[in-house]
C-alpha cells in the first residue's frame, strides 16, 4: 500500500552549478521496530544546517535539519513508551551547554544573558587566540587541565597548553549509528549512547522545574523562509536566539 509522500527542502548538485535548496515530495518513511514516525509541525536551524549546505557535506538529495517537534502518528513493532497522538520534541540543542557545563562564548552585549543560564565565565567569541582564556582562568596550579569541545579538529584545539587533555563531543555519536560529515566519520558510541540516554531522561524534569530553560525563538512561516534564514546565519545577524519555521 502507498504511504504516500512528504513536501521537504532537498539538496540538489548539478554539474558546474552551486547546490540549491528545492521543495519536493519525498516517500514517507516506514519506522522500523524501535522507532516512531512524527508528523511534524516545527523545525528549527542551527549553525550546521547552513554549513552543511554551503560546504555540500552530505550531497545531492541530502534533507538537512536536526531540531523538530511534532506528533507521533506511527510507532515500530516494538515501541512501547510512546503512543499515537503523543506531542514529541527531537533532538532540541541551543543554549544549554551554559547550563550543564558552566562555560559560554558569546559576543560581550550577551554576556548578561548567559550569566542567567548558569555560566560562570563567558568570552567573546570573536576575541582571537587562547590566551585571554587562559589568563581568565589561571589557577595557582596550572591552566586547564582537560578541555572538552563540541569543534573538533586541529584548528580549533591548537595553541591549547601542554598537558591539557583534549577531548571532543559531537551530538551524533549519541545514537548507536556510524555517522559521516564530508570526509570525516564518526563510529557508533555505546557510552556516548548511554550518557546521552541519561540526558534526555532527565530533560523533561529538568524543563518542567526550571533548572534547564530553553533558548529565545524567533518564528518564520513555511519551507519557502528557509533560505532566508540561512542568508541571516551567514550575516551574522541571528544572535541570542534561533530560528524556527512553523510547518
Amino acid at each position: 500500500m502507498a504511504r504516500g509522500s512528504n513536501t521537504a527542502l532537498v539538496v540538489r548538485v548539478a554539474d558546474g552549478e552551486s547546490q540549491k535548496l528545492c521543495k519536493e515530495d519525498i516517500p514517507i518513511p516506514c519506522p522500523t521496530a524501535n522507532q516512531v514516525l512524527v508528523k511534524i509541525s516545527h523545525v528549527a536551524q542551527n549553525p550546521t544546517d547552513v554549513q552543511s549546505f554551503d560546504r555540500n557535506a552530505f550531497g545531492d538529495g541530502a534533507v538537512l535539519g536536526c531540531d523538530f517537534v511534532g506528533e507521533v502518528v506511527e510507532l515500530g513493532s516494538h515501541v512501547t513508551r510512546f503512543a499515537r497522538g503523543d506531542l514529541v520534541a527531537g533532538l532540541i540543542w541551543g543554549g544549554l551547554r551554559y547550563q550543564l557545563a558552566g562555560l559560554g562564548r558569546q559576543l560581550p552585549r550577551h554576556a548578561d544573558l548567559v550569566r542567567s543560564y548558569g555560566a560562570k565565565h563567558v568570552f567573546d567569541y570573536n576575541d582571537q587566540g587562547p590566551h585571554l582564556v587562559q589568563h581568565r582562568l589561571a589557577r595557582p596550579h596550572g591552566g586547564v587541565g582537560n578541555l572538552c569541545t563540541v569543534r573538533p579538529g586541529k584548528a580549533n584545539t591548537k595553541g591549547v597548553a601542554a598537558g591539557t587533555h583534549v577531548t571532543n563531543v559531537l551530538v551524533w555519536t549519541a545514537f548507536l549509528k556510524d555517522h559521516s560529515y564530508g570526509e570525516f566519520k564518526w563510529p557508533a558510541s555505546k557510552d556516548d549512547h548511554e550518557l546521552a540516554s541519561e540526558l534526555f531522561e532527565n530533560l523533561p524534569s529538568w524543563l518542567e522545574e526550571g533548572t534547564i530553560r530553553p533558548n529565545s525563538a524567533k518564528l518564520r512561516l513555511g519551507l519557502d523562509a528557509v533560505s532566508e534564514g540561512f542568508q541571516e546565519y551567514r550575516d551574522g545577524k541571528i544572535s541570542a536566539y534561533k530560528l524556527v519555521y512553523e510547518l
